[in-house]
């Protein structure tokens, strides 16, 4: 239920989607229901459940220098902003330290 509303309803979410982005239900629909998306959703159903969390919104962050981070369920700002704040500062710092002292050993 959202707003009153059965989005579980493929009618009704294709209708509430297209008045919300002002396309056609029908077409919005027809690609909905396609194998391509299918296969999307399958996709990104099976890494939410790799990622061994409950909750919806879930937020994944990764550097390149190997941090994560994991947000499951969390819907306020302040900690996501933190968070990328923060790994954007650590990989800056490494970025630093190699440029002074080139890359670490294997």
């Amino acid at each position: 239920m959202r707003e009153g509303k059965k989005i579980s309803d493929w009618n009704v979410s294709a209708r509430v989607g297209a008045e919300a982005g002002a396309l056609a239900a029908g077409k919005l629909l027809e690609r909905a229901r396609s194998p391509e998306i299918e296969q999307r959703v399958r996709t990104s159903t099976a890494e939410f459940h790799a990622l061994r969390v409950t909750q919806r919104p879930t937020f994944v962050f990764d550097t390149e220098i190997g941090d994560r981070a994991v947000f499951s369920g969390v819907v306020r700002l302040e900690p996501l902003a933190t968070t990328i704040d923060s790994m954007l500062d650590d990989a800056a710092a490494y970025a630093a330290h190699k440029a002074h002292f080139g890359e670490p050993p294997p």
